[in-house]
């Protein structure tokens, strides 16, 4: 029997079948984000109360709010104080006709994942360049597989748009579709990361430097070696983060340490329906509880994996300040909001969004010829968890 890893937990292998193994919670959560995604409760209305959603849904109370919470963990909700819940507006295509301008282009941007608040910044930075130079933008996403996004790029002449813009990930079937593109000399733009064996447009951020100066923080303040918790693919911006953390531990004379004190979580089965991973939240409760002397420091490879961190911790009786000093990367909003507060680095998500589109512009335009790469500073932002 073969394991393999989905963002809900484990799905066990035998033959033909499979069962997949995930709590209530989830279901619903998925269940309710289906419902989003179809246009429920638009318009920055709230969701109705919890005990009517747990009616519709066929849930507890509790297990309502704990399928909200997952939600709200991953930008699809927010909470108002006082009020309720509602979900955060996604953006839509802008008209041609759209503020009496006759449109000079259209933009695609087309990628996989939740419409969470940094792919929702990185959205109105794109939005707002091409309203100021008339080009239409069109926006194709899934969040649940990559296969719909890989068949756009392998048929985007039949979508009627002059370039795109996208995340890419480290898997044969994007190199093959975006290598597609490139080699026709299509406009392409990916924020980022690019791919380990194509040489494309990238809009990034200072990855390297925003992790070095994290993990010296951790190690001034701890005088201790401090543990990565994420990823290391080649391809990912995870692996440019890792390079700064290693930096910085070789530094402060833990080269030894920086090469074996890993957490890893890493692709396991390329499956171009959904590239399942182990979940952080297992991995990290797994290291955990094999962990017999604390307290401990870990640069998380982005803000989620830290957030799984203080749940992890929380379930186990330690203490994020006392038993476990941690620093994030993204500076997701919930990320000011935990307790402690979490450390994390800045990236400049509106910013991104309007460099990509300015690129992307002027490869329509053939202003540039690629590949062109457009790094942007990073902001450490010191709170309470390291």
């Amino acid at each position: 029997m073969d394991l393999i890893y989905n963002k809900y937990g484990k799905i066990m292998k035998t033959g033909d079948t499979s069962v997949t193994y995930y709590s209530k919670a989830n279901r619903i959560s998925e269940a309710l984000a289906s419902d989003l995604q179809h246009g429920a409760y638009t318009g920055n209305i709230l969701l109705p109360s919890e005990n009517a959603l747990a009616g519709r849904y066929g849930a507890s109370r509790i297990t309502m709010r704990r399928a909200i919470d997952i939600l709200v963990d991953t930008g699809m909700l927010v909470r108002v104080p006082s009020r309720g819940v509602r979900r955060v507006e996604t953006l839509t295509e802008v008209p041609p006709s759209a503020a009496g301008q006759e449109r000079v282009g259209t933009i695609a941007v087309a990628w996989f994942g939740w419409e969470d608040a940094f792919l929702l910044e990185i959205r109105s930075g794109i939005r707002e360049y091409a309203d100021e130079h008339h080009l239409a933008v069109r926006f194709f996403s899934d969040n649940w597989r990559h296969e719909p996004i890989i068949r756009f790029f392998d048929e985007i002449e039949s979508h009627g748009v002059d370039g795109v813009i996208t995340i890419p990930y480290p898997d044969e079937c994007y190199e093959r579709s975006l290598g597609r593109l490139q080699s026709a000399g299509f406009p392409l733009v990916c924020v980022d990361r690019s791919l380990k064996n194509l040489e494309l447009n990238v809009v990034t951020v200072d990855n390297i430097g925003g992790a070095y100066e994290s993990t010296r923080r951790l190690i001034r303040r701890q005088h201790r070696p401090v543990w990565f918790f994420g990823q290391r693919n080649e391809a990912s911006s995870n692996f440019a983060r890792y390079q700064g953390y290693r930096q910085a531990m070789c530094e402060a004379g833990y080269e030894e340490e920086a090469g074996r004190m890993l957490i890893e979580t890493d692709y396991v089965v390329p499956n171009p329906e959904h590239w399942p991973v182990e979940p952080a939240p297992e991995r990290i409760r797994r290291f955990l509880k094999e962990r017999c002397a604390f307290p401990i420091s870990i640069l998380a490879c982005n803000d989620g994996h830290a957030l799984a961190t203080y749940h992890a911790a929380e379930e186990l009786g330690l203490a994020v300040g006392r038993d476990i000093f941690i620093a994030g990367f993204d500076d997701i909003p919930k990320a000011a909001e935990l307790e402690p507060p979490l450390t994390t680095v800045h990236q400049p998500r509106r910013e991104i969004g309007l460099e990509a589109a300015q690129l992307l512009h002027k490869l329509m335009r053939r202003e540039l010829r690629g590949p062109v790469t457009v790094t942007l500073p990073v902001t450490l932002v010191g709170r309470d968890s390291d």
